[in-house]
């Protein structure tokens, strides 16, 4: 039970940070150690040689005779070398005259040079530089070693062991880094598509995120799709009501028309009928609008767009009502422009939006008057506008224009525009179809 407790402990990032930190100054460190007893090894065997420290031996000689010859340097006042000693940290130095040590370069000038508890013969096997003090002939002894070649040395481990420590952090929080690329990688993926699902990885607040974005893509896939299954419900249900209403209404237009044809002889009987099918042919309009208002604002009908002719659109679908208006005496007065394009549309939804817009005009509108007609090509769009004067109607009952509001989500469909202007004596729509700028 403890073990899977302790398996089950959260791993806190900066824990982990901590834990890696360490990691990563101990390899360090290693690498430290590792290198500059690796290079005090190689300089000591391969640059501070004999014939090298023979070199420096030499050359410091010659240096330690030109100081005391500028500086006026004798037995008397020989511990002024101590100047020369302390500026060198890679000499050591030892002065006999006649055998007898007169300067250490770790005590100073000696105070008895005949009683010096050193003298030449301890170090006959040194090499051995002359000076001259003042009068005096002196031998001096030096103890020379490179240490410069062994600082560098260092301070090139002491570097690469600091870009090993960087390396080894770095390390460490990639993989946390493509962690964070991979989620976000998948987030981006979530937007196209709900059915990608999150990588989870690790124990720690990353991972607490990722569960979370998890939690709520399943929330919102979930959500979905009772809204799909609610929305196919509300389909079934409305096609079986309008199917359920539709079929009766149809049977009773059908015997009030052939009640009214046998009823002439009667003018109140014709006149009764004529008012019920009147209000029949409404009730069926207005459940054709109601069943087409659902199908577009419900946002689950996949629309299919297909690129047509503009001119070809609008001789269809609008000039053919025109002239069927022309027909009847209508007025028509058009303002017109070229409108060669290409639109991208839903030939049926730009049926019903020209259908609901003439059956309104039929229904509302007085055909005594003149109509007004424009179409041309505005700022890359095929804008078209109808105006046309209201009919006086003593019996004008209130309407819910849900028509208009079906040609208005028709044109949002379009990604177009949808206007509507009226007043107590004249009714105007203005709409817009994007036209189609590339090939």
């Amino acid at each position: 039970m403890r073990l899977s407790m302790k398996r089950m402990r959260k791993n806190y990032l900066n824990r982990e940070l901590f834990i890696l930190s360490l990691v990563s100054f101990g390899i360090a460190l290693l690498v430290y150690f590792v290198l500059s007893v690796s290079s005090t090894y190689l300089i000591t065997r391969y640059y501070n040689t004999e014939e090298h420290i023979e070199k420096l031996e030499k050359r410091y000689a010659k240096e330690l005779q030109g100081y005391i010859t500028k500086e006026g340097i004798t037995v008397k006042n020989i511990g002024e070398v101590d100047e020369w000693v302390f500026n060198r940290d890679d000499v050591f130095l030892k002065i006999f005259i006649n055998g007898n040590l007169v300067y250490d370069a770790m005590y100073g000038a000696t105070d008895n040079v005949v009683g010096s508890s050193e003298n030449r013969e301890h170090f006959l096997e040194m090499n051995s530089y002359e000076l001259t003090l003042g009068e005096d002939k002196a031998e001096a002894i030096l103890f020379c070693y490179d240490f410069a070649a062994e600082n560098y040395g260092r301070y090139v481990s002491l570097l690469i062991s600091f870009l090993v420590f960087f390396i080894s952090m770095i390390a460490g929080v990639r993989k946390k880094m493509k962690y964070l690329v991979t989620l976000q990688r998948e987030l981006h993926m979530l937007s196209e598509d709900l059915d990608s699902s999150i990588t989870l990885q690790g124990n720690d607040e990353i991972t607490d995120v990722a569960k979370g974005i998890e939690s709520l893509r399943l929330s919102v896939k979930d959500k979905m799709e009772k809204e799909k299954m609610a929305y196919e419900a509300n389909h079934r249900l409305i096609t079986s009501l309008s199917h359920d209403i539709k079929t009766p209404l149809t049977v009773m237009i059908a015997y009030l028309e052939l009640a009214k044809s046998k009823g002439r002889e009667c003018a109140e009987l014709e006149k009764y009928i004529g008012i019920s099918l009147d209000k029949a042919n409404h009730l069926k309009e207005l459940t054709n609008e109601l069943f087409e208002h659902f199908l577009l604002h419900g946002g689950m009908q996949e629309v299919i767009f297909d690129r047509v002719n503009g001119n070809e659109l609008i001789m269809q679908m609008l000039e053919e009502n025109l002239f069927d208006l022309e027909m009847q005496g209508v007025d028509i007065r058009r303002d017109i422009n070229d409108i060669t394009s290409v639109l991208e549309v839903n030939v049926n939804m730009v049926h019903r939006l020209f259908h609901n817009l003439f059956s309104n005009l039929n229904k509302y509108g007085d055909l005594s008057k003149p109509i007004f007609i424009h179409y041309a090509l505005e700022n890359n769009h095929l804008v078209l506008s109808m105006q046309n004067t209201k009919a006086q109607m003593p019996d004008k009952r209130e309407s819910a224009k849900i028509g208009l509001h079906n040609c208005e989500a028709i044109m949002e469909k379009h990604k177009g525009t949808f206007e509507v202007c009226e007043n107590e004596n004249t009714f105007s729509v203005r709409f817009a179809f994007p036209v189609c700028t590339k090939k």
